[in-house]
């Protein structure tokens, strides 16, 4: 597991640190099942999904703005590049 660092642990005020991060960081780095690609892999497609939306609100405001009718890529269009 990475060390606390590498969590921006020095721009959490103390309340965050001591109150919410400390307590999990305890809890999964004793976790002797706890796997990076996994977590990462969970943290990349949540990534993804957050940016296809974007794209999807920006795509339907500009449209809605030109008064033009938007135009959307198909359902499932969007690449998974998290594995």
């Amino acid at each position: 597991m990475p060390s606390e660092d590498m969590y921006g642990v020095k721009n959490m005020n103390a309340d965050t640190y001591n109150k919410k991060f400390k307590p999990w960081y305890d809890e999964v780095k004793s976790d002797p099942n706890w796997d990076i690609e996994h977590e990462m892999t969970i943290y990349c497609r949540a990534d993804v999904e957050l940016l296809s939306m974007e794209s999807f609100f920006m795509t339907f405001a500009t449209s809605w703005a030109r008064g033009l009718p938007a135009q959307f890529p198909q359902s499932g269009a969007t690449p998974n590049r998290c594995n």
